[in-house]
């Protein structure tokens, strides 16, 4: 016989045995022990709405989950994707333009060649010891703009030229150093059409001061529209032997300059990029002059360009891009691969076979830079380094302009005292060995 067993309820202490409710005051047993132990029952009614319901909500979530990963693979996998990202990441730089009142930017170029051609050899000697130094300096406020070029051989002047321009007089100095005496004054008014249109685009972001982001807005959206989706096109390929997709934008001749002039005129007529500069006007005169000056271009009809990028994985990491130029008769494509963060390796290959090959490194520092460019041939070897740096809100240094002479006002004696300096100077020998 099976041996009973007695409870008490925790109310009134009324023997209840194995019932769940007291018949004396109505407890119900289970309840009380698991308030006791800290939780609420977990009813059979309630339970099964909630289970639904959360079955529901991850099958919505899973729904949404996989209706964004197929989103995404179709978006990354179209054939224009790759190009308009490099669009936005050329354009969108997370570098912010910096505000100055007076600008120094200067460069030092040297150039190291060696070749076993005798010839190319006497070219060698006389890069490896010549040094390039070049400086502008700009004043937004004055509206002024100062460079100068140094040439020297073995540490020796060969050429000490300096330039000052004046953008409201447009008034042009030029000192020639001891080539000539007198600081020539020129008017870039007076000058040809041809000559003004260079000087005045050079002057084009002088003192500009740009409402960044949404120039940059307005300038991707524009590069997009024009890039036809009908240019782009993907294919799968391997490169050594790693699966990798081919991304192409291909543009003839003559729909690159469309959409280098379409782009101008575009811009140009474009009020709110317009706006964003501080003389908007001269913005929009340069840009129609750069339109109108690519319409005088002879563009060849069988001429095409060829941009391709080659990426690996599902981030579309690049792996190598290519730009080609061909025609009916010949192609010629230079190949760029990221050796790392700094430092790209090239080669330029005509119809497949290698002519050229080296690298481009390339590094920057608060405000100094750093560029190397390595070149190799069958017989030449070139290393050319080029290095400087930025110096913000400085005064723009002194320019003589105490005897100064219009350069109308030249006499004879002073033309062929100039020609005869420039014709006896060290620099003009060495033009004239090679």
């Amino acid at each position: 016989m099976k041996e009973e067993k007695y409870m008490k309820c925790p109310d009134c202490g009324e023997e209840i045995g194995e019932t769940k409710k007291c018949d004396k005051c109505g407890t119900t047993i289970k309840q009380t022990q698991e308030k006791e132990n800290g939780f609420e029952p977990f009813r059979e009614n309630v339970s099964t709405k909630k289970v639904n319901k959360l079955i529901w909500f991850l099958l919505a979530v899973i729904v949404i989950i996989v209706v964004l990963i197929v989103y995404y693979a179709v978006t990354i996998n179209r054939p224009r994707y790759i190009f308009d990202q490099k669009i936005s990441e050329l354009i969108n730089s997370e570098e912010q333009i910096r505000d100055y009142n007076t600008l120094k930017a200067n460069a030092n170029l040297e150039i190291e060649m060696s070749s076993s051609e005798p010839e190319a050899q006497e070219l060698a000697n006389l890069l490896n010891d010549t040094k390039i130094f070049i400086a502008t300096e700009l004043d937004k406020n004055t509206q002024e703009e100062l460079v100068g070029l140094q040439l020297s051989k073995a540490d020796k002047t060969l050429l000490d030229a300096k330039l000052k321009l004046e953008a409201e007089s447009q008034n042009l100095y030029i000192n020639l150093g001891e080539l000539f005496d007198k600081t020539i004054l020129t008017n870039m008014a007076e000058l040809s059409d041809e000559t003004f249109e260079i000087a005045d685009t050079s002057m084009t972001t002088f003192g500009q001061k740009i409402t960044g982001k949404k120039a940059e807005a307005i300038l991707e959206e524009e590069i997009k529209t024009q890039l036809k989706d009908e240019y782009f096109s993907t294919e799968k390929t391997k490169i050594e032997d790693e699966n990798v997709i081919k991304n192409t934008l291909k543009l003839s001749a003559q729909e690159f300059m469309s959409v280098i002039k379409n782009v101008c005129q575009n811009l140009s007529e474009n009020e709110q990029f317009i706006n964003c500069f501080e003389d908007g006007e001269m913005v929009k005169s340069d840009l129609q002059d750069m339109k109108d000056s690519l319409d005088d271009y002879d563009i060849e009809e069988d001429m095409d360009i060829i941009l391709d990028v080659y990426t690996t994985g599902f981030n579309k990491k690049v792996k190598r891009v290519d730009i080609s130029v061909e025609d009916d008769n010949s192609k010629v494509t230079v190949q760029f691969t990221k050796a790392n963060e700094e430092e790209y390796a090239y080669q330029v290959l005509e119809e497949d076979e290698k002519i050229l090959e080296g690298t481009i490194k390339y590094n920057e520092e608060n405000d100094d830079f750093n560029f190397a460019m390595t070149m190799k041939a069958d017989e030449v070897e070139c290393v050319i380094k080029l290095s400087g740096n930025t110096i913000y809100d400085e005064n723009l240094s002194d320019f003589d302009t105490s005897n100064v002479v219009e350069y109308q006002e030249l006499t004879t004696e002073d033309v062929y005292t100039l020609l005869g300096n420039i014709m006896n100077s060290e620099l003009y020998q060495i033009i004239q060995s090679f």
